[in-house]
């Protein structure tokens, strides 16, 4: 899956009688959605195509990021490309075919743009104008609902905001795609809902209440103690998220049912309610450790290198460095482009070259991707258009696989950079190379360093 709810990012549109944007949300990791409160113009989409969503990693919900003043992300910390777009049978939602969301983030995209001249109309006589900035983050519930037992096909999968679906209707209120499943809650069939749930550090008891008969998981696990309408969990937390499973019975009624969540710790005189930024989409990769604040020292002396033979090097067939990344103009564009590495001292750069996956910065994520015929493919991955994604191996080489083919997404959460490279190509020849990349640094680019995680 993909995209979550980010919270609903309200455009403030020209006109009160243009279309507005109702929410923003993930439908999965490489999708993205904007409803709106009345049809808008087919190609109001195409002015969305080829535009970036930045990211930043230091924020991680929309609340938080909202009570700081909803600030820019000059530069931003990472991109995603919006590689196609189309508009569903009722044009009230845009779906965004993106890159894969690599981290828990605050996603921003700017989308202000005007029709062409010569737009049709809407039917309200009014042009059509999306006003940005619309943002989302990863927080959130997948959320999917079939008819009868539950054995029938899904009649409807989403994303909620939050656990409690009358809570989430009235965060969504007026977004079609929503409004519809939430009718669908009201007939007799079984809704399931997925999602991680993170936890304090220590003893915590979770609780779960609904109005209806409900069977609950966590991390595959039954309930500590749990009748027809609550469930318990006594959790031992590490603060790393947990698997929640929830499936509810649903029946003929005129509103959805209700579901409550709270948690205490041993400190807590009382239950407090599970917010909703911790609440995270279950296809969301985790967060990489911290690095360790003391690394272990180079075993040879870094400086002394010579400049041009690391040049030499780095272009050719030995190291192979060029195959995947760009310097000065010169190379591959898999991995980041080293033009800049102002931000780096020696020692860094070193361990980034002997520890590839210490630290990866979000762009450069590597997949595994599972196909539906067996096969498995891990490397960089892009999207390619409304059909297809790219992935880029090791090698540096390219295969471009249907969207159709997929089974599953899933961070790999190491680096397709080599490792043992400075054994292969010996001590002088990584002085070398480590003599060029840091020789006459030019104005200053992206980092290759990737930015602090931050603590939830």
């Amino acid at each position: 899956m993909l995209v979550l709810l980010l919270s609903a990012s309200r455009a403030q549109a020209d006109s009160k009688d243009a279309p507005k944007v109702v929410v923003a949300w993930p439908s999965g990791p490489l999708e993205a959605r904007i409803s709106f409160d009345r049809p808008i113009d087919p190609t109001l989409g195409a002015s969305v195509i080829g535009k970036s969503i930045h990211f930043d990693l230091h924020q991680r919900a929309l609340e938080a990021w909202r009570s700081q003043g909803s600030p820019t992300f000059t530069p931003p910390l990472g991109t995603l490309n919006v590689a196609a777009v189309k508009l569903d049978s009722a044009r009230r939602t845009l779906i965004l075919t993106t890159d894969p969301h690599p981290r828990e983030a605050v996603y921003l995209l700017d989308a202000s743009a005007s029709p062409t001249p010569g737009t049709r109309l809407t039917p309200t006589g009014v042009p059509p104008a999306l006003s940005g900035p619309i943002a989302y983050d990863l927080n959130g519930v997948s959320v999917s609902w079939a008819a009868g037992d539950g054995e029938a096909e899904n009649a409807w999968e989403g994303w909620w905001p939050e656990l409690d679906p009358q809570a989430s209707q009235r965060m969504t209120l007026n977004s079609y795609e929503h409004d519809r499943g939430f009718t669908l809650l009201n007939q007799p069939g079984r809704a399931t809902l997925e999602s991680l749930v993170v936890l304090p550090k220590g003893r915590i008891v979770l609780k779960l209440a609904c109005n209806k008969l409900m069977e609950v998981s966590l991390n595959g696990e039954a309930p500590s103690a749990q009748d027809k309408a609550q469930a318990e969990f006594v959790v031992e937390s590490t603060g790393d998220p947990n698997s929640l499973l929830i499936t509810v019975r649903t029946e003929l009624a005129d509103r959805p049912f209700s579901l409550q969540a709270t948690y205490r710790t041993e400190n807590d005189q009382k239950d407090q309610v599970l917010p909703r930024d911790h609440l995270i989409l279950p296809w969301v990769p985790p967060t990489p450790a911290a690095l360790l604040p003391t690394p272990t020292p180079p075993p040879f002396r870094l400086t002394g290198g010579d400049r041009d033979r690391g040049e030499n090097l780095f272009h050719g067939d030995r190291a192979k460095c060029s195959g995947c990344h760009k310097v000065r103009g010169k190379g591959g564009s898999v991995g980041p482009d080293l033009s800049n590495l102002a931000d780096f001292g020696i020692e860094d750069l070193f361990r980034a070259i002997a520890e590839p996956s210490a630290s990866i910065h979000p762009d450069f994520n590597a997949y595994t991707v599972a196909l539906k015929d067996g096969r498995v493919v891990v490397g960089i991955v892009r999207a390619e258009g409304a059909e297809k994604i790219r992935v880029t191996d090791s090698d540096a080489k390219m295969a471009e696989i249907p969207r159709s083919e997929i089974e599953e997404l899933r961070s790999s959460g190491t680096s397709i950079m080599p490792v043992g490279l400075v054994g292969a190509i010996g001590e002088q020849e990584t002085r070398d190379i480590l003599a060029y990349l840091l020789s006459s640094v030019p104005q200053r680019a992206t980092s290759l360093k990737p930015p602090d995680q931050g603590q939830r």
